[in-house]
């Protein structure tokens, strides 16, 4: 990725938790690298501020279309 993004961790249908801003590089430099602090078996990689701004909370009820 080249920009910053936010993860919505979910677990079958139920936001999980959510990890905001997550920039490029650590304060190393180095790649980020991150992961749920739950199991989960679904991430929503979005635009960094776009789960705050769309007001996803942890709890949300996730619904999939085809």
């Amino acid at each position: 990725m080249q920009f910053p993004l936010d993860f919505v961790w979910i677990d079958d249908i139920r936001v999980i938790e959510i990890t905001h801003n997550v920039a490029v590089l650590d304060k190393d430099g180095q790649i980020n690298t991150i992961s749920p602090t739950y199991p989960i078996d679904k991430v929503l990689e979005i635009n960094a501020g776009a789960a705050a701004k769309s007001g996803i909370l942890v709890g949300d009820l996730v619904q999939f279309s085809k």
